[in-house]
């Protein structure tokens, strides 16, 4: 097919992304444990670290607007992150 994958974008970017994300978790438990209980702490740390990937994907270019065109409604999709700055 001739498709040739840059190692930066294709492996270190989402890397980089998912050690921000581990830091982010770890963080934030420590930040929630001191107010909520436990199983509420990790379940709002888990879903910190989400928002903070997704968020960290675009902002270090690992994810292009080619990609989201690929998806299903990708058009729509793409507009959606525009309009909130996390895409070009």
């Amino acid at each position: 097919t001739g498709l040739k994958l840059k190692m930066t974008r294709v492996f270190f970017r989402p890397l980089i992304a998912g050690v921000i994300c581990a830091l982010a978790a770890v963080g934030s438990y420590y930040l929630y444990i001191q107010v909520l209980p436990g199983k509420i702490s990790t379940l709002a740390a888990i879903l910190t670290a989400g928002i903070v990937y997704a968020i960290f994907i675009f902002v270090i270019k690992a994810i292009t607007k080619d990609d989201i065109l690929l998806l299903p409604k990708g058009e729509k999709i793409a507009r959606a992150l525009r309009k909130v700055k996390l895409l070009k």
